[in-house]
């Protein structure tokens, strides 16, 4: 259930059987669908590995020669041979955090129905954890769409767990968290806490206490306990790898990477300990744009490419945190009829953020699923008119508008759909 759980974060678009011959090779999946990829190709029905690559693909009766050279054959039988599967947007340093963490997602992802199967997951995960007293909890992919409840839990709820340990929990859209009272007072969030620019500390009745749900950058100094526990970081992008490949991807993307996973994933290229290709986008607005290593930049260097920056400029539909042009059907609770959401910051910010990193000629991954917030992009490449192929990519585009896929075409923009949520919920 883990792999399924990980696999969930990681997004494409195909229905795939399990691997038979993933260990061999990252350069090719085996599946059970029967696809032609060349009229002109010849059957493929064997397959010759040396030294973990595949050397040579061809018919049963061709592949004598091959047995007699000491080399690995693989019948494929009835499965097919298929190229590896590209990321098109994911997260591979969060995913490999995920390896650790309490899957609290509900079905058919993970367990969790109701706020009792909730707390009784979490209770079984410091259980099986043996988690010590002032040990983080940490969990992610609850859904409150999909809860009994329809609601987030909040600080009570998981103050019901534990009051001993601080516990926090990621939503499935990754855009918000709800934390207990102790996990609140370890990030510093309090009642005299402001929300901060781009974010939200949902209260009590009071309108002062934190009831334990945080939206978009109030959530940070939260994430900042749970992404710091201890473990083997390197380990633990091995595993989430190693998962990827399971699915048929070898090529992973890293969709927004902290300083911190620049760091890592840069020492494990040093050693050579990728698996696989990958392809990472720091979060690096605000940074000049020789912050984004300009020698390593569009280049593999033992495995590991530098494709551009990540921009984040709303939230998400899921947590009602995207930024929409008309309101809401139903706001969230507190938030009046005319409520749209909001941006992450500025356009102005965004405009010359935009400008810099194409006038350097950096290419920019943007995060917008409000169709309010791709028309802040969709203006600002506009205004930054780039005469290169700049090939700038909107991020999850899950409400655009027909008027704006035009625009965006004439820009050679590309959107990067959300299709996993027709899978997961309908």
């Amino acid at each position: 259930m883990k792999n399924v759980f990980v696999a969930s974060f990681i997004i494409f678009c195909c229905t795939l059987a399990e691997p038979t011959v993933a260990e061999y090779a990252d350069t090719v999946f085996v599946g059970r669908n029967i696809i032609t990829m060349d009229a002109n190709q010849q059957e493929v029905a064997v397959v010759a590995v040396r030294d973990g690559r595949i050397v040579w693909t061809g018919s049963r009766s061709e592949a004598n020669y091959w047995i007699n050279d000491a080399r690995d054959l693989v019948e494929l039988g009835e499965q097919a041979l298929l190229p590896g599967f590209i990321d098109a947007h994911g997260h591979l340093t969060f995913s490999a955090l995920m390896t650790r963490w309490a899957n609290v997602a509900s079905p058919p992802v993970g367990p969790v129905t109701d706020m009792a199967s909730l707390q009784q997951t979490l209770r079984a995960y410091i259980a099986a954890q043996n988690l010590a007293s002032g040990r983080w909890v940490i969990g992610a992919g609850y859904d409150d769409s999909l809860l009994e409840e329809r609601r987030h839990p909040t600080r009570d709820d998981l103050d019901a767990v534990s009051s001993q340990h601080p516990i926090a929990l990621l939503h499935v859209s990754g855009h918000l968290a709800t934390a207990n009272s102790l996990a609140l007072e370890l990030a510093g969030i309090t009642a005299a806490t402001d929300d901060p620019d781009g974010g939200v500390i949902r209260r009590e009745a009071d309108g002062k206490q934190p009831n334990g749900v945080l939206e978009e950058s109030a959530t940070y100094p939260l994430r900042i306990n749970m992404f710091t526990q201890p473990g083997d970081p390197a380990a633990d992008v091995t595993s989430a790898l190693a998962n990827y490949a399971s699915f048929g991807i070898t090529t992973a993307q890293d969709g927004a990477t902290s300083p911190e996973g620049i760091a890592l994933l840069q020492s494990m290229a040093d050693r050579d300990e990728l698996i696989m290709d990958v392809v990472a986008y720091p979060t690096v607005a605000g940074s000049p744009a020789e912050a984004i290593l300009p020698e390593h930049l569009g280049r593999y260097r033992n495995r590991l490419k530098i494709g551009g920056i990540k921009l984040m400029l709303d939230g998400s539909p899921q947590g009602k945190t995207a930024y929409l042009t008309k309101p809401y059907l139903v706001p969230p609770l507190g938030q009046t009829a005319d409520y749209r959401g909001y941006p992450a910051y500025a356009e102005t910010e965004l405009n010359g953020q935009v400008k810099h990193f194409l006038d350097a000629g950096i290419p920019i991954l943007a995060h917008a699923n409000g169709d309010a917030a791709a028309d802040m992009l969709i203006r600002a490449v506009e205004l930054a008119a780039p005469d290169h192929d700049h090939r700038t990519v909107m991020i999850h585009a899950q409400t655009v508008r027909d008027d704006q896929l035009d625009r965006m075409a004439a820009l050679k923009m590309i959107p990067s759909f959300f299709s996993a949520h027709f899978l997961l919920l309908g």
